[in-house]
């Protein structure tokens, strides 16, 4: 087996395990260690509780941007969108002046507008509107 990380390396995972109080990152930096001592990708899955490709995939990320890319969340974030933000404000507003008038406001009354925006947009169903 080649050698996966270089001296250097290795020194700044020891160091950055030390100041992590984080558990997901602890286990991160803990794999690469257990990884550069030579043990094996599902043994160290076992270890720290992740699958092998998991621990595969950290080192990929590793050696190809360090500790930054380590820690770096790519989870998250509005993926899908039926308006854009400011559209949705916009219309969240129009909503909140009818209440404010005093109006009746239920979520039928609001899926309504909504569903009538979205019938010219392609692939958008009734079950997709919650």
């Amino acid at each position: 087996m080649k050698k996966e990380f270089t001296d250097l390396q290795i020194q700044e995972l020891e160091k950055a395990i030390k100041d992590k109080k984080n558990n997901a990152h602890y286990r991160k930096l803990h794999a690469l260690l257990l990884r550069s001592q030579g043990m094996s990708l599902t043994a160290i899955g076992k270890e720290v509780g992740l699958v092998h490709q998991s621990v595969r995939n950290l080192i990929t990320r590793y050696q190809k941007g360090g500790l930054t890319a380590l820690f770096k969340e790519n989870r998250g974030g509005r993926r899908r969108a039926y308006m854009t933000i400011e559209e949705e404000e916009r219309f969240l507003n129009q909503q909140l002046e009818r209440a404010l008038k005093g109006e009746h406001v239920t979520v039928q009354s609001l899926l309504k507008p909504i569903k009538l925006k979205l019938e010219s947009q392609p692939l958008v169903r009734d079950s997709m509107l919650y």
